[in-house]
């Protein structure tokens, strides 16, 4: 599939490092990349890259479907220390645990 996502730095760097989620059915690790990219690990074995984008508190990601379109999926989230909070729903939200800063 040609890549046509181009890579961006971050507005948010605190987000760079990998993060693990703290509860969940499966085991869930992202590694978030200074140059904008995210490669998601779970239960070990790695999904292919996708970028993100922040925009004040909301996270956007990229997915380039196989017709060639971009799927957006923007989330609300939140960094307290290292602890990364995304925010699926008023009643539903997803927490990770820095394991290392980049």
């Amino acid at each position: 599939m040609p890549d046509k996502i181009q890579n961006v730095p971050p507005a948010d760097m605190r987000i760079v490092g990998a993060w693990t989620i703290t509860d969940g059915d499966y085991p869930l690790t992202r590694v978030y990349r200074a140059d904008g990219t995210v490669v998601q690990y779970v239960a070990g074995q790695m999904i292919q890259p996708r970028r993100f984008e922040i925009d004040g508190e909301f996270l956007t990601s990229f997915v380039e479907q196989t017709d060639g379109h971009i799927f957006e999926q923007k989330t609300r989230f939140e960094i307290l220390g290292d602890t990364l909070t995304f925010y699926d729903s008023p009643t539903s939200k997803r927490v990770f645990r820095r394991l290392q800063a980049a």
